[in-house]
């Protein structure tokens, strides 16, 4: 069973297709998001991980906020 009977069948859809962010604005994003002391490597592991795709840029670094440790493998589904 769907939870949400009916949901997106009238609705009019529109796909937007987005441009790889560049290797600077990813690295600035992460860095405002996780703070200045996140260490190069965690820094450079998150945005190969993301590969210039802001939304997996944006998972890769809620999953860092959350170990701090070290980054996770994760699979956004």
């Amino acid at each position: 069973m769907r939870p949400f009977p009916g949901c997106g069948r009238s609705a009019r859809r529109r796909e937007i297709r987005l441009k790889e962010l560049p290797r600077k604005a990813c690295e600035r994003l992460v860095r405002q998001a996780l703070g200045a002391s996140i260490g190069r490597e965690m820094l450079e592991r998150i945005v190969a991980l993301a590969g210039g795709h802001a939304f997996y840029l944006e998972a890769s670094d809620r999953c860092a906020q959350g170990t701090r440790s070290g980054l996770r493998s994760f699979t956004i589904q």
